[in-house]
């Protein structure tokens, strides 16, 4: 009777996961990075001893990702949670149990992010050849986070940067801004604050808050800097040739 019980139960908890609502929020993007983590099966040990980004950078960082205490699907429907910490890349209602179906407390979401941010810092670390400054190295993971560690590896940005060709790399960010066959006005705001980050234009206010309207104003593409980049197909070989 209690094995028939506890079957009854779990059924019945089953049911109601399955038939729970996700909200759909298409304004958050997969992290591209987190996708190369999950893909990987495996995750980067020794956080301590690795670069972090400086309270600016993860101030952006958190405020567009935005704050998501319970799962929910991202434009890919992707099931998702806190500050963009991909669960799986399936539907939440296909995930048996669910992590985190209870919510995230802001500690447990910063400690996620943390970890979360691992793959894009080093990534970052390996592949830029030069020093960087706390700005360019918040930017960059920043932007590393979103877009992944491969797409970057082959990218003109990364190659203008070990050039030490900062103005022309700081031009390339306005340039991933495609989602599909969209722009989404979001994602161009984000490249933008990414470059004045990089350049060192930006800076909390005094009650340590961010605000993108300060580097709105600086979200189109420059001309010259190349067409617009999907930021999970990534840069095609030939646009990086002839960027260079």
């Amino acid at each position: 009777m209690r094995i028939i019980c506890f079957l009854v139960l779990t059924a019945i908890a089953a049911a109601t996961a399955s038939a729970q609502s996700f909200e759909k929020r298409p304004d958050k993007f997969t992290a591209q990075s987190l996708v190369e983590a999950l893909d990987s099966g495996h995750g980067i040990a020794g956080s301590s001893s690795i670069r972090q980004p400086d309270k600016l950078a993860l101030t952006m960082l958190k405020d567009f990702e935005g704050w998501e205490p319970r799962p929910y699907l991202d434009s890919s429907d992707y099931c998702t949670v806190g500050y963009g910490h991909l669960i799986a890349k399936k539907h939440c209602k296909d995930i048996d149990p669910l992590p985190f179906s209870d919510g995230l407390t802001q500690t447990e979401g910063d400690a996620l992010l943390d970890e979360d941010t691992l793959t894009a810092r080093v990534g970052v670390t390996e592949l830029v050849e030069v020093d960087l400054s706390d700005c360019q190295f918040g930017a960059l993971t920043n932007f590393v986070f979103n877009i992944g560690v491969e797409n970057f590896r082959k990218s003109t940005i990364l190659r203008l940067i070990n050039y030490e060709e900062h103005e022309a790399a700081a031009e390339q960010f306005g340039r991933w801004i495609r989602s599909g066959d969209d722009t989404p006005p979001g994602l161009v705001t984000r490249r933008a604050c990414e470059a004045a980050l990089y350049r060192g234009e930006l800076s909390l206010d005094a009650n340590g808050v961010f605000d993108r309207k300060d580097c709105a104003s600086g979200s189109g593409i420059a001309s010259y800097a190349g067409e617009p980049i999907d930021i999970v197909a990534g840069e095609k070989s030939g646009e990086v040739d002839e960027a260079e």
